[in-house]
């Protein structure tokens, strides 16, 4: 994955610290790396509403720096044509110097906050809060006129189904940590300083940090060693260089064949979101591999530019012309000898999901990924990764429930959820930071899987391929909801690939 030395790592709230000491003594000022971070903020707000939303915001300002880069996004914001109110602890009085600066620069674009709902009439206009309370610095548990903010920002999140943005780190979360203390903000966006930090990305955090964006400042870079290389967030600025460029005189055989082995009878659903994925993430050729009296029903499904290849013996799929094999969505729950063959013999790079890894769950699971004859991405549930991992220990953390298992396993994991993990000897582990809880249904792991394997047929290594996918899979699903106007409540897994493109251009542009 090739990107800038420390980009996606994590950094503590003391290296993060001397990381933006270091800057000072560059000569680089709080006052600008302040406005940067604030016009970043402002930015990444924007992109989670419809390009012409001119709505409302809220902004809980602190007394410290945290506070600063609110008053700073509110002051974008303001100009891109939004409403500001502001709610200041202990009403303003006791700000940093820089931070009431920034609130005089805000002057008459930002009102006060009394709580009134003068953006009830207009149903038009999103509403998003800013939470500026804390910063990372911020330990222990909340306390006096930052407690009674916290639980106002809450109750108006939820009462008037606001967007809630972190600024840095949800107040009330410990940022080394992850520790969630008592009335701790409830954010469905984190925007966070230059790199992601621990807090963000532990287990027990996970529902207060919501989507992590990474907001960059290329003034601020980690001191030597000053970072932890065993672990990274996933961000469109990394990926971005990992998708190759097309050469003009490509032409469908080269741009990836990929065989799918998918569905079963009552599960054909899977075989066409499978298909459909691998489509529209690019790949030349698609086929899918079906029983003989299935091929019909199949066929009727999928996309037009789908091939559908009745199969009566899968060792025949050896002999096939395919760079990549997906296989496992719908397959049906009775193990079929001629798939773990398969999967057991063919030194092609394969993408297994679903009921391939039930079946290989079911007492193969040494013999099949121990030393497998080529590349294996495996993309489990939680569900399907205690079949062949065993339950998560109680102390165990999912990070270290998915690394221990490619210690013993010479594998590729991409380990579902709602920040999925990509795990492969040798590699940093990568934490996936797009996507929201309207992915919560049925056919999304199908659409990733397709993707996937249209990845890999296109070239990129099996880590490569799992982090791209994830990546763009989430994304897309932010997109359905911004620019196609879902919800998470009607989201579909065939939204999706629909955004794949939109996806695409994003993490080519290096955006969120």
């Amino acid at each position: 994955m090739g990107t800038t030395e420390s980009q996606g790592y994590l950094l503590t709230c003391d290296q993060m610290r001397a990381a933006e000491d270091a800057a000072f003594g560059r000569g680089e000022s709080a006052d600008s790396l302040m406005e940067e971070v604030g016009l970043g903020m402002s930015t990444a707000v924007r992109r989670f509403f419809p390009e012409e939303a001119r709505g409302s915001v809220v902004v809980f300002v602190g007394n410290g720096h945290n506070g600063g880069d609110g008053l700073v996004a509110a002051r974008h914001l303001s100009a891109a044509g939004w409403r500001v109110f502001v709610r200041f602890v202990g009403d303003g009085e006791g700000l940093k110097p820089l931070t009431l600066k920034k609130r005089e620069a805000l002057g008459n674009c930002g009102r006060k906050w009394n709580g009134d709902l003068e953006w009830a009439t207009d149903s038009a206009r999103p509403l998003a809060i800013l939470d500026g309370l804390l910063g990372i610095g911020a330990k222990g548990p909340l306390q006096g006129a930052y407690l009674e903010a916290t639980k106002e920002l809450n109750a108006l999140r939820l009462r008037e189904n606001a967007l809630c943005f972190a600024l840095d780190i949800p107040s009330g979360v410990d940022g080394d940590s992850g520790e969630v203390h008592q009335d701790a903000v409830v954010a469905d966006v984190t925007l966070t300083v230059g790199y992601g930090k621990p807090g963000l990305v532990a287990d027990g955090a996970v529902s207060h940090v919501g989507r992590i964006v990474v907001v960059p400042v290329d003034r601020i870079v980690p001191v030597a060693g000053g970072w932890d290389p065993s672990v990274r967030v996933l961000t469109a600025r990394i990926l971005r260089g990992v998708l190759p460029r097309r050469a003009a005189d490509i032409h469908k055989g080269r741009a990836g064949r990929v065989g799918i082995i998918a569905g079963s009878r009552g599960l054909t659903g899977a075989a066409a979101l499978t298909t459909m994925a691998a489509l529209r993430g690019g790949a030349g050729l698609v086929t899918l591999l079906a029983p003989e009296e299935l091929q019909g029903t199949l066929a009727s499904l999928v996309p037009p530019e789908v091939m559908v290849r009745p199969v009566e013996d899968y060792a025949e799929v050896s002999e096939m012309p395919f760079n990549v094999l997906a296989i496992g969505p719908g397959l049906g729950v009775t193990a079929n000898a001629g798939v773990l063959n398969l999967i057991a013999s063919d030194p092609r790079p394969m993408v297994l999901d679903a009921d391939a890894l039930n079946h290989i769950a079911a007492g193969h699971v040494a013999e099949l990924l121990g030393d497998p004859p080529g590349p294996r991405l495996l993309t489990p549930h939680p569900g399907e990764m205690a079949r062949l991992a065993g339950e998560r220990g109680v102390e165990q953390t999912v990070r270290a429930w998915a690394e221990a298992f490619v210690a013993s396993h010479r594998v590729t994991l991409l380990l579902k959820g709602a920040h999925t993990h990509v795990c492969e000897g040798g590699q940093s582990t990568a934490i996936n930071t797009t996507g929201h809880p309207g992915m919560a249904t049925g056919g999304v792991g199908d659409t990733l899987t397709g993707l996937a394997a249209s990845l890999l047929g296109q070239g990129l290594s099996a880590f490569d391929a799992a982090c791209v996918a994830a990546w763009v899979n989430g994304r897309a699903a932010e997109s359905a909801l911004v620019e196609g106007r879902q919800s998470v409540e009607s989201l579909r897994a065939s939204d999706l690939p629909v955004f794949f493109g939109r996806a695409f251009s994003s993490l080519k542009e290096g955006t969120l």
